[in-house]
C-alpha cells in the first residue's frame, strides 16, 4: 500500500493509493489502531476520520493525531548502552499491554481474524507449509526444506504452549518505534506501522524482536525482557 500523508502539529492525514485489490490494508489499519486505543498509555496514533468513499477526495484517507518523537532506527547507533537499555525497557513494557488484547482465534487479521485456526500449532503449521511452498517455487534447495520440516517436528512441543490467541504487532523493531528526549531521558512516544499484526502466541512477537532488533546485544535484551516481564 502506498500512502503519502499531510503533517500539522495535532494530526496527521495519510492518502492511500492502493490498488483496487489492496484496499483492505486501510481498514486492517483502523480496525488494529481501535483495538490498541483501547488499551491505557500505548503510544498509537488515534483514528480521527476515514473515509474509502473517494466522494470528497480521489484517494481513501485517514486523518490520525500525530506521535510525537523520531524513529529510534535514525539514533539507536548514537546511544549508549544503559540509554537503549531504558528504551528497550520501555519497549518491552509496551509489548507486554499490545499482548493484553486477547482475540476469538489464531491467524491471520484484516478486520478481524481471518482464515482462523482454532489452535497455535494449527496457526503455525499452515504457515511453515505456506513459506515452504514459496520456497519450492522459487527454487529451494529440498535438503534444506527436508531440515527444516524435521525440525518443526522435533519442537512440536513449543507450538502447543500457547492456549490463548493475543495480537501481535509482528513487525516490532526500531523501525517502528518512537522516542523523544525529554529532561535528559530517551521515552518511547510511539509504535506504529501495523500492517502485519496477527492473533498468535506472544513468542511470535518476541522473537522476531530478538532477531530483527535485539540481535547480540544484551543491554537491550536484559532492558526487553525485564520491561514485558515486570508487567506480566
Amino acid at each position: 500500500m502506498m500512502s503519502t500523508g499531510v503533517v500539522t502539529p495535532r494530526a496527521r492525514t495519510r492518502f492511500s493509493r492502493s490498488r483496487p485489490w489492496v484496499h483492505w490494508k486501510m481498514e486492517k489499519e483502523l480496525y488494529v489502531y481501535r483495538l490498541l486505543g483501547r488499551t491505557e498509555g500505548l503510544p498509537t496514533p488515534s483514528i480521527l476520520w476515514s473515509d474509502n468513499s473517494k466522494e470528497l477526495l480521489p484517494q481513501n484517507y485517514v486523518l490520525m493525531t500525530t506521535l510525537q518523537g523520531q524513529l529510534l532506527s535514525h539514533l539507536a547507533s548514537s546511544l549508549s548502552a544503559r540509554e537503549l537499555r531504558d528504551i528497550y525497557f520501555q519497549m518491552g513494557t509496551l509489548l507486554a499491554k499490545v499482548h493484553g488484547v486477547t482475540l476469538e482465534a489464531f491467524g491471520y487479521i484484516t478486520i478481524g481474524v481471518i482464515a482462523s485456526h482454532p489452535t497455535n500449532e494449527a496457526y503455525m503449521r499452515s504457515r511453515f507449509q505456506k513459506k515452504l511452498v514459496e520456497f519450492d517455487a522459487y527454487g529451494g534447495d529440498p535438503a534444506l526444506r527436508r531440515t527444516v520440516e524435521e525440525y518443526v517436528e522435533t519442537h512440536n512441543d513449543l507450538l502447543t504452549q500457547a492456549r490463548i490467541p493475543v495480537l501481535c504487532h509482528d513487525d516490532y523493531h526500531e523501525g517502528n518505534v518512537l522516542v523523544a528526549e525529554e529532561e535528559g531521558k530517551w521515552r518511547v512516544t510511539g509504535i506504529i506501522d501495523v500492517e502485519n499484526a496477527v492473533s498468535a502466541d506472544p513468542l511470535l512477537d518476541i522473537a522476531k524482536t530478538d532477531y530483527y532488533a535485539i540481535r547480540a546485544n544484551e543491554a537491550k535484551r536484559e532492558g526487553f525482557l525485564a520491561g514485558y516481564d515486570g508487567y506480566r
